[in-house]
């Protein structure tokens, strides 16, 4: 990189390109840059007022000519638009002023909580991330890009792409690399390529139209930092990136001769300050702006916001000083506006936004009629809360993130704060471990890691009018809703004076953050009028008073009320609970209340349709209504005065309890009743009950009238249950435990048996629901109920009852009612043998089950498990919860013969959950099994499935097999799953190769006996026999019988099996294997009639295979003698001789700097052992270390031996070969702890040996001699290590 350009900030700029930069924004000269002097400075509310002019366009519609309209749209009601662009804005003044504000909230009550922002959390791309992570091990997301695609990094890796109908088109890289997680992505503006940068400093680009890597960059930018930011320009060739470091580099890709490049060049030194955020200026959408042409790139260091221009020259733009916390990241951002000039014309400028901590900047970028770019102050903002992330979401609106992940949207004209939504709940994605360098070592600056501390620039991006938000597993988006839709919301949450004063606002050109109001302005006002009218308004306001009016007439004195005129408006507009206040207050009747209501409630039932809101907000009301007054408590709130609780009380029990309604005719008759009611009584003490339905045939003396007891048939057949609840809180009340409350305790529970099983109307949930509710009364202590126990018997036989008629609904709520009135203890007084033999009948397999748990007969449960279509998948849980709970007890042997009976039905259900259990649990009676479904070879292949795969899923050891039984397996497999017996044989060793080589062969499934005889050492045979398959297969593709895909794996399988016995063939039979299958695909390419590509480029990879074991001359000999290039132009094998060659120098590359590197290397080892050998050696006694006798007495031709551990030897007192005794002891000490203890010890070798001989009085140096080591033993030595230290010589730049 001797041509990358390092730029300062905190000094002057050294090695520029074409002149001076000066980024020192103290320097910066209004002479030399000739900045003109401007009188009046514009505001930011001037540069993005709306046109006044009759004839502006919206907003909306101005957005159109900036950016054309995406491709991006989500489907589904839980989906949003990643293509509808909105947003650009314009102003009607060209001035500008610099003012400080703050933001401030809403004024006048015009911000509306959650009108605005609609937040959308799109279901199939966080599906799709959480299953990744859980079953691929993609780790979980790091960061996103979005255009009309997503994308989306994993911690492992991986980056999931998805269209805009969240559909995972691509999962791009391998999660066993080793970059690192991913730490950026951008998109193309075409969104053809996709740039993703990692942790631990790789770049890669990806071809997003089909997924295939094109370039792997780990060269452009300094190794051990993070790569924090990858960006592309609007020029297909130049992207930008950041790292760690703080450097800034310009990447320029190229492609010569078909080879990918890419050439890198430094704009911003990281040492002279450190950059956290880079933002490139995208022009594409403006083919006419004047900047076209011009690539702008702001840049955010920690002290100082820098904006340079990179074409068509290197040039500094634009500094800015900024001072807050070092524990601040700083935040870009850019957006255009449309701006009116002085002569009506209109032009579009971009606006920078930048912002630190908490105070916002606003720049316009802009030409003057110099052609020179202006950056003209605008405005600066101060805010209450410290920024995390800062966006545009359209011209006019900001989104700004605080530390507390509250969202904040901003009107930027008036300083409004518009919404505030809490994302909390999202588990925003932070990159903190990337700003901190902790996958390259951690080498990052202090002030980098400590501003880095909450990062997420890569988690919160925006696009269009859409924020969008990476959570650890969920993806959110959050849009600005369109007028007409903010309408909507508010009428829909009953708001409706702020629809109309937002209405207003849309007609007055006032509203704030509005989407989809186009046309021109008079167009817009006419729309916004229509809206308004359509909406009922009159219906809205009368709503919005009746609830108001009612609320206040609930609270006001009842006697300073017009009496008359307030009831008739109550009843008008259906004030019900005012209804209710006016009768218990100012009349002290508690009653007419319900004799008034109960008739709206009961015509609503009798039409049989389903009720409505404000139906159903009535029956409530009664309901509780009615628990107040037997409470004695007033409604809605407060109490009934003290006087007046008991005749309450009793008035209302007695309106429930009353036989007539209050409009009943005088011609009706209370004798029918009476009588009725007395028959009942004297029915009950003969036993003979009656059954529902049985009143069509009695007499006249005996039949039920047309509708006894109107306002408790009304209340139970609008909530059974919920009105059962309300008298089981009033009998709790003390006058109802009294002697003359328990009689009529006991006279309410007869007219509730007399209505609900003698009449008709109820289903069996319902009269279930009332048994249930007796069973519960009679279990309290102090309950004096008599009910005849053989109402219950009835009720269990008509809940039992077969119905040819019966809906899987009914039958599931007479099977819950019964369980109900079992588990209240309604029926303990019952035959538990009948009660079994009726339930087994109605198929009540859950009141089956209850009552063999309380027999702990758990064999005859799992009969009920595997008859109950419901409950089948439930069997295992209960059969690994039986067999753990009872391991040594008589029941467990009673289910495994139960097991074993139903082992078919249990395989039915899930093969693989049984074979688990069986294993688990019961491994003893897997031969049982296997025996027993020896006739059943489909059954037995299910079985063995499950055993199998939990024998996979586990450690082998635990459950040994015979080799016989795993050759059935792969039988039955060869039989049902021929697609499996490959994958089973290449994991599994427990079969005997030469049986398994006979099943497969018989069976004729050639790719499993071709890895069978591969494995038994028979290659010829294994290569001969999937050529065959080959040949086949080629002739069914040209056919047109078959598709490709089964073509490519198979010639994959192929290449492997040549590759694996390549190595130990010469050349002559490596030569010979590989032709054979190139002829195979050469073949059919010889006729003029067979024109596939795919053949073209199985031969293409295959020459690239074949490269590294047959010599490059014999091959192109091979192509040319073929009769298919024979003739022909060198175009028609043009891309295979390129491929060839370009693989041929690749290697012969590699093998050169290879060599270079291991000599290099032994250089500096043999120099190293050199430079050891000639040092001088300290003796560490004058004594032998043998015979402990100084050493300067020796006697004639001895000499004194030294070792480099420094003991010395008398060299009579040693024996060949010359080695310390001491040291070589210590070494070829065995190891007691090691595995293999009778292994022989090594010889141990010093590094050098000194002879000396002692003259009179010194000890003197005889000789030296060092051991020889040679290049070959040195690359044998286990201590050899290849140690590679950049930067390499001079000669090898290039030859990547």
């Amino acid at each position: 990189m001797a041509d990358s350009l390092s730029v300062g900030v905190n000094g002057s700029l050294e090695n520029l390109v074409e002149e001076t930069l000066n980024i020192d924004i103290e320097e910066l000269d209004d002479a030399e840059y000739d900045i003109p002097a401007v009188k009046h400075t514009p505001t930011l509310e001037s540069i993005l007022n709306d046109l006044e002019d009759q004839t502006s366009l919206s907003e909306d519609e101005m957005s159109n000519y900036l950016v054309p309209i995406g491709e991006g749209v989500f489907e589904g009601s839980e989906t949003l638009s990643l293509g509808s662009i909105d947003t650009r804005s314009r102003s009607s003044s060209e001035h500008r002023q610099t003012r400080s504000h703050r933001w401030t909230h809403g004024s006048n009550g015009t911000t509306h909580l959650g009108s605005i922002l609609r937040h959308v959390i799109l279901k199939g791309i966080s599906t799709q991330m959480v299953s990744a992570s859980e079953r691929v091990n993609a780790g979980l997301p790091t960061a996103m890009a979005a255009t009309t695609m997503i994308a989306v990094g994993t911690s492992h890796g991986l980056v999931l792409v998805f269209d805009a109908a969240q559909v995972l088109r691509w999962c791009l890289g391998a999660s066993d690399q080793e970059q690192g997680s991913v730490s950026s992505l951008s998109f193309n503006h075409d969104c053809s390529r996709l740039l993703v940068g990692f942790a631990k400093g790789h770049i890669l680009m990806f071809d997003i139209t089909n997924g295939k890597l094109l370039r792997t960059l780990t060269d452009v930018h300094p190794p051990g930092t993070a790569v924090l930011h990858v960006k592309f320009t609007d020029l297909a060739n130049l992207a930008l990136c950041s790292d760690s470091g703080g450097s800034v580099f310009e990447l320029n890709f190229r492609r010569m001769l078909g080879v990918r490049g890419c050439d890198s060049k430094c704009l911003f030194s990281g040492s002279r300050g450190e950059v956290c955020c880079i933002e490139p200026l995208l022009l594409h959408q403006l083919n006419t702006h004047s900047l076209r042409g011009v690539v702008l790139v702001a840049m955010a260091t920690l002290s100082k916001i820098i904006v340079v221009s990179i074409r068509p020259r290197m040039r500094v733009m634009f500094t800015h000083a900024l001072q807050a916390s070092p524990a601040s990241l700083p935040l870009i951002t850019w957006q255009f506006v449309v701006i009116q000039m002085a002569d009506s014309s209109r032009v579009v400028d971009p606006v920078l936004a930048f912002a630190r901590e908490s105070t916002l900047h606003f720049f316009q970028v802009s030409v003057d009629t110099r052609s020179k770019i202006r950056f003209v102050p605008l405005q600066k903002v101060s805010v209450s809360y410290l920024l995390l992330s800062v966006h545009w979401v359209n011209a006019r609106t900001l989104a700004a993130l605080d530390t507390l992940e509250q969202l904040h949207l901003l009107d930027v004209r008036t300083q409004e704060e518009l919404e505030v939504l809490d994302l909390g709940g999202a588990r925003l994605v932070y990159t903190t471990s990337h700003f901190k360098g902790l996958s390259t070592g951690g080498n990052v600056s202090k002030a980098m890691a400590l501003a880095g501390e909450r990062a997420c620039y890569n988690s919160v991006v925006s696009f269009g009018n859409q924020l969008l938000v990476l959570g650890t597993k969920t993806f959110h988006v959050l849009t600005i809703r369109a007028w007409n839709e903010r309408l909507a919301y508010l009428v829909k949450q009953n708001k409706y004076l702020d629809a109309l004063t937002l209405g207003m606002a849309f007609y007055l050109e006032k509203g704030k953050a509005v989407v989809g109001l186009k046309g021109p302005k008079h167009k817009r006002k006419e729309t916004a009028r229509e809206k308004q009218s359509n909406f009922n308004t009159t219906s809205a306001l009368a709503n919005y008073a009746t609830e108001a009016l009612e609320a206040c007439l609930v609270h006001l004195e009842v006697m300073s009320l017009d009496i008359n005129q307030v009831m008739r408006l109550c009843w008008a507009h259906g004030m019900h609970d005012a209804i209710i206040h006016i009768h218990n207050r100012g009349m002290r009747d508690y009653v007419a209340p319900l004799q008034e209501l109960m008739p709206i409630l009961q015509t609503a039932l009798s039409m049989g349709k389903q009720l409505n809101s404000d139906q159903i907000a009535l029956g409530n009301k009664l309901l509780v209504y009615i628990s107040c007054c037997l409470a004695g408590r007033a409604y809605p709130a407060g109490n009934i005065p003290e006087q007046d609780i008991q005749n309450v009380k009793y008035e209302v029990f007695k309106c429930l309890t009353c036989l007539h309604s209050k409009d009943a005719s005088d011609s009706e008759s209370s004798y029918p009743y009476l009588r009725y009611y007395t028959n009942l009584m004297s029915l009950r003490k003969s036993k003979l009950l009656l059954v529902r339905g049985t009143r069509k045939g009695k007499g006249a003396e005996g039949a039920i009238p047309p509708s006894p007891y109107e306002i408790l048939r009304t209340l139970l057949q609008f909530d059974t249950r919920e009105f059962l609840n309300v008298l089981a809180l009033a009998f709790e009340e003390p006058e109802f435990t009294s002697e003359l409350g328990l009689r009529q305790v006991q006279r309410l529970v007869d007219i509730l048996l007399l209505v609900m099983v003698q009449g008709d109307g109820f289903t069996p949930s319902q009269v279930g629901s009332l048994f249930t509710f007796l069973a519960r009364q009679l279990a309290k202590p102090w309950c004096s109920l008599h009910v005849d126990r053989q109402l219950f018997e009835q009720v269990v036989e008509f809940l039992t009852e077969n119905s040819s008629s019966s809906t899987p609904q009914h039958h599931e709520e007479r099977q819950q009612a019964l369980l109900e009135l079992m588990k209240a203890g309604g029926l303990q007084h019952y035959d538990q043998n009948k009660l079994l033999k009726l339930a087994d009948k109605a198929a009540f397999y859950r009141v089956c089950e209850l009552l063999y748990e309380q027999r702990r007969e758990y064999d005859k449960i799992l009969h009920c498990y595997l008859q109950d279509p419901l409950r089948k998948p439930q069997v295992f849980s209960f059969l690994r919860n039986l067999l753990l709970l009872y391991s040594n007890t008589p029941e467990k042997s009673k289910v495994e013969t139960q097991i074993v009976d139903k082992i078919g039905d249990l395989l039915d259900v899930d093969c693989i959950k049984t074979g688990h259990v069986i294993c688990l649990h019961l491994p003893h009676l897997v031969p049982v099994i296997v025996s027993k479904l020896q006739a059943q070879p489909n059954v037995l292949f299910q079985f063995l499935k499950g055993i199998f795969h939990y024998r996979d899923s586990s450690s082998k050891e635990e459950m040994p097999v015979e080799p016989q039984l795993v050759e059935q397996y792969i039988e039955l497999m060869c039989m049902f799953a021929p697609e499996s017996v490959l994958g089973f044989v290449s994991t599994n060793e427990e079969y005997r190769l030469d049986q398994t080589t006979a099943i497969v062969k018989t069976r004729g499934l050639s790719e499993p006996t071709a890895f069978l005889l591969e494995k038994a050492g028979d290659f010829q045979g294994a290569l001969y026999l999937l050529l065959g398959s080959l040949d086949h297969q080629i002739e069914a593709v040209v056919a047109g019988d078959v598709s490709t895909s089964e073509l490519v794996i198979l010639t994959a399988n192929l290449v492997g099996l040549c590759q694996r016995g390549s190595p130990t063939m010469d050349e002559k039979e490596r030569q010979a294997i590989w032709f054979q299958l190139l002829e195979s695909l050469m073949k059919p390419q010889r006729s003029n009639e067979t024109n596939l590509p795919v053949l073209k480029e199985l031969t293409q990879q295959l020459l690239t295979s074949m490269s590294s074991y047959v010599s490059l001359p014999a091959m192109i000999q091979f192509i040319l003698k073929d009769p298919a290039y024979t003739g022909g132009k060198f175009g028609d094998i043009r891309e295979l001789m390129m491929g060839m060659l370009s693989n041929s120098c690749y290697e012969e590359t590699l093998l050169q700097v290879t060599s270079r590197l291991l000599s290099t290397d032994l250089h500096h080892q043999l120099s190293k052992l050199l430079s050891s050998s000639s040092k001088g050696i300290t003796p560490q006694t004058s004594l032998c270390s043998i015979c402990h006798k100084p050493l300067d007495i020796i006697q004639d031709l001895e000499e004194v031996v030294f070792f480099r551990c420094g003991h010395g030897f008398h060299s009579g007192c040693l024996e060949p070969p010359l080695q310390c005794c001491h040291c070589s002891s210590v070494a070829n000490t065995p190891n007691l702890n090691s595995p293999n203890k009778a292994a022989p010890p090594q010889q141990h070798r010093p590094p050098s040996i000194s002879h000396y001989k002692p003259s009179s009085n010194s000890i003197s140096l005889v000789s030296y001699n060092m051991n020889t080591v040679t290049s070959q033993e040195l690359l044998q030595s286990e201590n050899f290590t290849l140690k590679l230290a950049p930067p390499p010589p001079p000669d090898l730049e290039g030859i990547f």
